[in-house]
């Protein structure tokens, strides 16, 4: 058994980075580290209230969790979530957290959600 994790934490840590580049945004690129199951929990995780949150709220966070600018710091932090809700197109938000979650337009992931967050 320790053996099997062992080759599957070896696995993770061998990933490489993602990267995207918007040109909606000024042809800037971003980078992200691989997902370990313990962030994409959080991002999945309900809301306050208790319902499920909805795709769009997942993709902010994605965004907020993950984003990496050129230089390897968080893009968007907290306190960008409401900028990122009500400025930002969704669209672009929408593709870019699909190819964070590994859900891009070459993916076959079963899971992928669409630019508003419907499965």
């Amino acid at each position: 058994m320790a053996d099997i994790l062992a080759q599957a934490t070896a696995h993770f840590s061998g990933l490489e980075n993602g990267e995207i580049k918007v040109p909606e945004w000024g042809n800037v690129k971003l980078t992200w580290k691989p997902m370990s199951c313990d962030e994409r929990r959080k991002i999945y995780a309900p809301m306050p209230d208790g319902q499920p949150a909805d795709g769009v709220t997942i993709f902010i966070r994605v965004l907020i969790a993950k984003a990496l600018d050129s230089s390897g710091k968080p893009a968007f932090s907290k306190m960008d979530e409401n900028k990122l809700s009500h400025g930002v197109d969704p669209t672009v938000v929408g593709r870019i957290a699909r190819e964070i979650l590994g859900f891009g337009a070459d993916s076959s992931n079963s899971d992928a959600v669409d630019e508003m967050g419907n499965a």
